[in-house]
Order: C-alpha cells, then structure tokens, then sequence
C-alpha cells in the first residue's frame, strides 16, 4: 500500500503510511476547509504538533481521549498539553534540532523561521 495523504483543510494533514500507521499532523479538523466526511477524528497512532496556535493544536486532545495516539509536539506545548491530561512522556517533546523515533517513524523539528523564508 502506498502513504496516503490527506489534506484536511488550512494546515492539517492525515497520513496513512505503507505499513498501516495513521498520522495526524496539526489536527484542525473543525476548520471550514476539512471535508466533512473527515471531521470526525478517526483512529490514530500518532499525532504531531508544530506550534502552539489553535489552528494546530487543533482537536490533539480529542483524539488522544478516543484513541490514545503518542502525541509528539515541541517540549513547551508538550508540557501544556499535559497540563490539560495527556499524560507527561519525556520522550514525546523534543526541542528544535532533535529527532525521535517512535513505531518505525523519524520525527526531526526543525526551526522554520530560518529556512530561507521570509524574514522575521
């Protein structure tokens, strides 16, 4: 099975990797772009988070209350999202620069600002 990737609207995304892992990337699924059939969160082992802003944050937290997804942001919104009940795992906040792996996948953050964009 090829990845498949879904665009869910604004900055969202749902990845069906080849060996059956289901991603969400920055879950806004309430935007008025997401499709309707995708609204509703479906199964997921994974969740990442770029930043803090709600348009990203999204429904994280829904979906880890339905399907206990590891959840993995940068460690200053990994420690606001545990305020609000995910359970706290060191290994899930890297810091810019860092990578982890978790169920076969390498998640690296990367410092966008200065990527060659536009200036700050």
């Amino acid at each position: 099975m090829p990845t498949k990737l879904t665009w869910l609207g604004s900055n969202a995304f749902h990845i069906q990797s080849p060996s059956g892992l289901s991603i969400y990337i920055d879950p806004w699924l309430e935007n008025s772009d997401c499709p309707e059939s995708e609204r509703k969160p479906r199964p997921a082992d994974v969740v990442a988070i770029t930043h803090g802003h709600f348009d990203h944050v999204g429904q994280c937290m829904d979906i880890w209350r339905l399907y206990s997804p590891r959840v993995v942001a940068p460690q200053d919104l990994r420690r606001w999202l545990e305020k609000q009940g995910l359970p706290h795992d060191h290994r899930d906040g890297p810091d810019i620069g860092g990578t982890i792996e978790l169920l076969g996948l390498s998640i690296s953050l990367t410092d966008a600002r200065h990527s060659g964009g536009a200036p700050d």
